[in-house]
């Protein structure tokens, strides 16, 4: 009896001691694998934020993640119509350098102009009038050429969808003369016009893209820029030779549209921009014209 109490007792202990070992491996174990738990979990967030960086640059714009501050830099030539905004205060500066700013002697012999001033002592804005070539102008006039050229660079930043921010910096030269075969001001002899510029151009904006086949695409674009113009001003004729340079400083709000021609491989592309431009020059006016850029 006393020896299978004793029997009884010893398998009880070994069952207690294997029971024991068997919850300290488990133990053992949880506590090996449980490091594993942030290791999968650092994985899994190091392969999405890998996932969403590797957009290769050949994805269409909009399609897949971003990759943030991945600027594309493009070197831009740019022809078309010369800007007119400038035309107003360099025709006000040549007529304030033709006479200065000495008051008239009406007590002057010799001919008069239509307010009874003197015409050698006429104030330049009857000579020279500032709004001759604005559209709601009185005076005859013919616009003889016009052109605008300008080289720099721009930037682009790819956002979601199919947008991208934008800055640009250009640096440009333009050209634009007119005739008045009816004169200028009090004077009826034909008259010349000219003007030669050299700008520069800052802006920064937000472009749209869309593509529509594998070689066309379009793009609208709205910016905030300013530019400062110097400008050489010429005024001939029979009677008149004023020359005169100025500098004007213009800020503006800028709304593009147009298409792009893709030439070239996916990660290399260079594209031929056909658009237009309008510019609204706050208390100066609205200005459009067409544009023919190459963007490489």
């Amino acid at each position: 009896m006393i020896s299978a109490l004793a029997c009884r007792d010893q398998r009880e202990t070994r069952k207690d001691h294997q029971g024991k070992h068997r919850h300290a491996r488990q133990r053992y174990r949880a506590g090996n694998t449980a490091w594993l738990i942030p290791l999968v979990i650092a994985f899994a967030v190091s392969g999405c934020s890998v996932s969403d960086g590797a957009v290769s640059d050949g994805a269409a714009p909009g399609q897949g993640p971003v990759q943030w501050f991945n600027p594309k830099t493009r070197f831009v030539v740019t022809q078309g119509l010369e800007d007119t905004v400038f035309i107003s205060p360099a025709l006000e500066a040549a007529a304030r350098q033709f006479l200065g700013s000495s008051r008239p002697d009406r007590s002057a012999a010799g001919p008069t102009g239509p307010d009874g001033t003197p015409a050698a002592q006429t104030p330049g804005r009857l000579l020279i009038q500032p709004d001759a070539l604005s559209p709601g102008s009185d005076t005859p006039y013919r616009l003889e050429h016009s052109r605008a050229r300008s080289v720099g660079l721009r930037v682009d930043q790819p956002l979601r969808g199919n947008f991208s921010a934008t800055a640009r910096v250009m640096l440009g030269r333009g050209t634009t003369v007119y005739t008045l075969p009816e004169g200028l001001g009090v004077l009826d002899e034909p008259t010349t016009i000219r003007f030669d510029t050299d700008f520069v151009q800052a802006e920064a904006g937000l472009a749209w893209n869309r593509q529509i086949s594998r070689r066309v695409a379009t793009e609208t674009e709205v910016a905030l820029g300013l530019q400062e113009t110097r400008t050489k001003t010429h005024v001939t004729s029979a009677l008149l030779d004023v020359r005169n340079t100025s500098r004007h400083t213009f800020p503006y709000v800028a709304l593009r549209g147009g298409f792009d021609l893709l030439q070239g491989s996916r990660d290399k592309r260079a594209k031929v921009h056909l658009g237009a431009e309008a510019r609204l020059f706050p208390g100066k006016g609205l200005t459009l014209r067409q544009t023919l850029s190459l963007l490489y």
